[in-house]
């Protein structure tokens, strides 16, 4: 796509999801904290996962050097995620 030009469909961006307008800003604020609670535990999960993969150095078997550089490049994890799950990660194993 060009600069200036419009998306394919010729439509707008629609950023607000749709279904949620008739939501009570109650059920709303509750599920938000519902979904952040699970986010954690899931989190919590993946960085166990992770000490095992480190552990073991999984990612070399692929090329990878490190954690971090694994997580970026077949995760797709920004450079701020990276560093943030290897230091987790390396904190968990230092400090079980």
């Amino acid at each position: 796509m060009h600069a200036g030009s419009s998306p394919p469909s010729g439509g707008s961006l629609r950023l607000e999801p749709p279904g949620f307008a008739d939501v009570s800003d109650a059920v709303l604020l509750a599920d938000a904290g519902s979904i952040e609670r699970e986010r954690r535990i899931c989190e919590g999960v993946l960085i166990a996962r992770l000490v095992e993969i480190e552990r073991r150095r999984l990612y070399t078997a692929n090329g990878w050097r490190c954690l971090a550089g694994w997580g970026r490049g077949v995760h797709r994890w920004s450079d701020v995620e990276a560093r943030a799950r290897r230091n987790l990660t390396h904190l968990v194993i230092e400090c079980p």
